[in-house]
């Protein structure tokens, strides 16, 4: 891929017409482009940067452009309140792969993985009877006190005969979940309207 200075301007704001200089949004930015990449990723969001992280570790010579002034799509965290800090989009991380943080050494560039317990608080929007406070659902690691909050709405569901503790269901959807992204697309050799078979899915 060929970018010229004119064509990178149009995409980095700042960007000069001499090589190496700018001064787009962000530390750094329009520092050091180039006129030629082997690879232009459109978007440095948590998937674009991915991208570029691997093809760059691949020697695959990339530039990466985003028109916001932080990087990081759905993961970016940003004061939106005063005082507040929050996540745009991305609550959990069951699609970050180990395999990715491993490989792309993300804990070495400081990644730190917090667990969130409680996982979720869903208040009810009713009165509260006999003098107790409305309802609200909180479920969190501790299966014993998750039932026993599901038993406030449905004891049946709280105490299904044999059913499976709810981490293992989760820990099992999300297993599968990853067996799936972790595969590369077929290539080709797969009947026309048939999927492809995936390791590890039975569903």
């Amino acid at each position: 891929i060929s970018a010229g200075r004119t064509a990178l301007r149009r995409i980095v704001p700042g960007v000069r017409a001499e090589r190496g200089a700018g001064t787009g949004a962000g530390a750094g930015a329009g520092a050091g482009l180039r006129a030629e990449y082997d690879a232009l990723i459109i978007g440095a969001g948590h998937n674009g940067l991915t991208a570029a992280a691997y093809l760059q570790k691949s020697g695959v010579n990339t530039a990466v452009v985003e028109r916001r002034h932080v990087i990081g799509g759905a993961a970016v965290t940003e004061e939106i309140i005063p005082g507040f800090k929050f996540s745009r989009a991305s609550y959990v991380l069951s699609l970050l792969r180990p395999q990715v943080i491993q490989e792309l050494e993300l804990k070495k560039y400081g990644l730190r993985v917090h667990i969130r317990d409680p996982a979720s608080y869903t208040p009810m929007l009713e009165e509260g009877v006999g003098g107790n406070p409305p309802r609200s659902l909180l479920i969190g690691r501790d299966m014993e006190e998750t039932q026993r909050q599901i038993a406030q709405f449905s004891t049946k569901d709280a105490q299904v005969s044999g059913a499976p503790p709810l981490d293992e269901v989760r820990d099992a959807r999300n297993c599968k979940c990853g067996n799936l992204v972790q595969k590369t697309p077929s290539a080709g050799g797969t009947p026309a309207g048939q999927a492809a078979p995936v390791e590890g899915m039975d569903w």
